[in-house]
């Protein structure tokens, strides 16, 4: 039975982490520490994170991510190739438009939306990238990446001692269960 909850916020939305026994503190603060460093890089709600420099470049620019953000792009690549562009981590502005904004508009800017079919960046054309830094192209519009892979799992494979012991994680709409059967 899971008994004790850890609640937070990060990537826009709150978060619940539960667990069959109280998680020690070190591990509670190694996996806040954890969430806060991925939030101020990915997200699209906090105006400090380089996803949002990126977004509010207006002549573009080059912009450096930690190295372990290589695997990310590689899974990027392959979603963006293996799908001829249907998963494009570039959809965090077209969200934005939809009203799946900062401030949960939840209302549709169709005029934006117009304008952003003709203009949309694309992953393969308007972003290169080396190693883990990224150069992109076009002016704003766009909101990059999509955080889509920061998911509940990625709190369960991060435990500093890396154990699944049948925590489960969830965020808005998303669960994973951590270990177990």
């Amino acid at each position: 039975m899971l008994t004790f909850s850890l609640k937070f916020d990060a990537i826009g939305t709150s978060w619940e982490i539960d667990t069959p026994a109280p998680l020690a503190e070190v591990t509670k603060a190694h996996l806040l520490e954890l969430v806060e460093r991925f939030d101020s890089i990915y997200s699209r709600f906090r105006h400090e994170s380089i996803v949002m420099r990126i977004a509010n470049a207006a002549d573009g620019g080059t912009f450096s991510f930690p190295v372990d953000a290589i695997p990310k792009f590689d899974l990027y690549d392959r979603l963006y190739a293996v799908t001829d562009g249907a998963v494009d981590p570039l959809v965090g502005r077209d969200l934005e438009l939809l009203g799946y904004d900062s401030d949960y508009t939840l209302v549709p800017d169709d005029g934006a939306i117009t304008l952003m079919a003709t203009q949309r960046p694309v992953w393969h054309r308007d972003v290169q990238r080396e190693g883990h830094a990224i150069t992109t192209r076009r002016p704003p519009g766009h909101r990059y990446p999509n955080n889509s892979p920061w998911r509940p799992g990625a709190a369960c494979a991060r435990s500093p001692q890396g154990q699944d012991d049948g925590a489960r994680g969830r965020r808005r709409g998303d669960a994973r269960l951590c270990g177990g059967d």
